[in-house]
Order: C-alpha cells, then sequence, then structure tokens
C-alpha cells in the first residue's frame, strides 16, 4: 500500500480484496475513535498487487519490507525494538516477548513510591 508515493505496509493475503476492505473498515472506525480489530487501519491511495505461489508469500512479504522499510511494517527490520523485562513485586513480565532478546542492561525494577 502506498500513500503519497511512499510506501506504507506491506501485507500477505490469499484474499487481498477483503483484507484491503478490512484496512479501510478499520481505518473508519478509528477515526470515529471505535475500537478496531487485529487489522491495522492504514489510509492509503494507492496498491499493489505481487501475484506469487502460496509457499512464497512469507519470502516475498519479508523481501518487499526489507526493501521498502514501510511505516507500519514493524516485524522484520526495527532493530530499535527489544524485549523489556521488568520485575514488579518480586515477578518478572516479558514486554514485546517476539522480539530478539534483551541486553541484561534493559531490566528494570518498578517500585510503588
Amino acid at each position: 500500500m502506498e500513500y503519497r508515493r511512499v510506501v506504507v505496509y506491506v501485507g500477505r493475503s490469499v484474499k487481498p480484496l477483503a483484507r484491503l476492505v478490512a484496512h479501510i473498515n478499520a481505518y473508519n472506525r478509528r477515526k470515529l475513535g471505535q475500537a478496531t480489530p487485529r487489522v491495522k487501519g492504514i489510509l492509503f491511495d494507492r496498491i499493489w498487487f505481487k501475484p506469487c505461489e502460496h509457499g512464497e508469500l512469507a519470502v516475498v512479504e519479508q523481501e518487499l519490507i526489507t526493501r521498502f522499510r514501510p511505516r507500519y511494517n514493524d516485524i522484520g527490520w526495527k532493530a530499535e525494538r527489544r524485549e523489556l523485562k521488568i520485575v514488579v513485586r518480586g515477578k518478572a513480565y516479558v514486554l514485546n516477548p517476539g522480539c530478539p532478546p534483551a541486553t541484561p542492561r534493559t531490566q528494570v525494577e518498578l517500585r510503588r513510591l
């Protein structure tokens, strides 16, 4: 998806038109302040389709994300996202569990004042 000639999102779908409608509906809900489903509501003015075999979807998507670095695709190229471990009352919580492992210095301990 493009907005003002900049790639803002790369996605994969077996039913791309249904996926586009889901993005449009989610964007409209977000503008109205309503809760959005699992789909990101993205504003776009141009779309591109790249037909490929079903087994190639993940590879093609990752190549396009790496090439264009779209704003709304944060998996696969934003190196600054890290796993964060927080200890609250002796119990450890992990934020962003799918990210690369964090360095030990990102561990913090929260205390109520």
